[in-house]
């Protein structure tokens, strides 16, 4: 299990792990100005986001938190687990290609999350839209909070259930 901790504040932030990966990193890319780079006669500006990646099957765990004035995007081959933490960016998008579980507070204007299985127990709060797509499995559960001006919760082949650990 490779395990990556501190912090890091910086314009734009992309982590790809080819192993298990627990990022117990707090990670900002909220910046007050953007410098640019000249290099063979172009401009380069830094892209502010955040991207956590992993390309094994095995799983990513999110235990830091994750701030930025643009985008967060956290994707998996496998299961993908958000802890206790706060992510807080105007777009959140979330794709796990196993289950997906989420015991944190996502803060967003738009909130996009897709796994095998989904599965919040902690806050899912935007001011636009949250789009929630599961293969299996939809569950709200716990206290789970969602709230937003528009919400989609989609399950493919099973239920969603909001509040409810019972299938009626």
């Amino acid at each position: 299990v490779n395990t990556l901790g501190g912090s890091v504040k910086s314009a734009g932030v992309k982590i790809s792990a080819a192993t298990e990966l627990v990022l117990n990193t707090v990670i900002d890319t909220r910046t007050d100005l953007l410098s640019s780079v000249n290099y063979k006669d172009g401009v380069y500006i830094p892209v502010e986001r955040i991207d956590i990646q992993t390309f094994a099957d095995q799983p990513l765990v999110v235990l830091g938190n994750q701030t930025s004035n643009a985008q967060v995007n956290i994707k998996s081959t496998d299961d993908l687990s958000l802890g206790d933490v706060n992510i807080d960016a105007p777009i959140i998008e979330v794709i796990a290609k196993g289950a997906f579980r989420n015991f944190g507070v996502l803060e967003s204007g738009y909130i996009s999350i897709a796994g095998d299985k989904v599965i919040n127990e902690g806050d899912l709060v935007a001011t636009a839209n949250i789009d929630v797509w599961s293969h299996k499995d939809l569950v709200n559960q716990y206290g789970g909070l969602i709230k937003a001006e528009t919400i989609k919760l989609v399950s493919d082949t099973f239920v969603v259930r909001n509040g409810s650990r019972t299938p009626y």
